[in-house]
């Protein structure tokens, strides 16, 4: 794995705030983009608003459409694709009380 994000890192342009132990951030991609593999350090929810994105963990490619959730575990590794439309997410990061 190439790298290990902290909290309230992403790629792509962020905003967040921190409540009650959790981090809620908006993060978007104006367009396409490759992402390596990485890991986030907390557990998160990410819950695509619009665009086209795939993720790929272990193998296995989930592909989101526009308000698809997922939770991805503490240091899971993954892979991202944002498609020729840019993405829009919203994520709920959970300190590391909250898992």
């Amino acid at each position: 794995m190439s790298s290990l994000l902290s909290r309230g890192t992403f790629y792509g342009s962020s905003s967040g705030r921190d409540i009650a132990g959790a981090r809620f951030s908006v993060v978007s991609h104006p367009g396409r983009r490759v992402l390596a593999e990485h890991a986030h350090e907390c557990g998160y929810f990410c819950l695509l608003f619009d665009g086209d994105y795939a993720e790929t963990s272990a193998g296995v490619t989930l592909r989101y459409s526009p308000l698809t959730i997922a939770y991805h575990p503490p240091v899971c590794a993954h892979a991202d694709e944002v498609g020729s439309t840019g993405g829009r997410f919203f994520i709920i990061e959970l300190s590391p009380e909250l898992q």
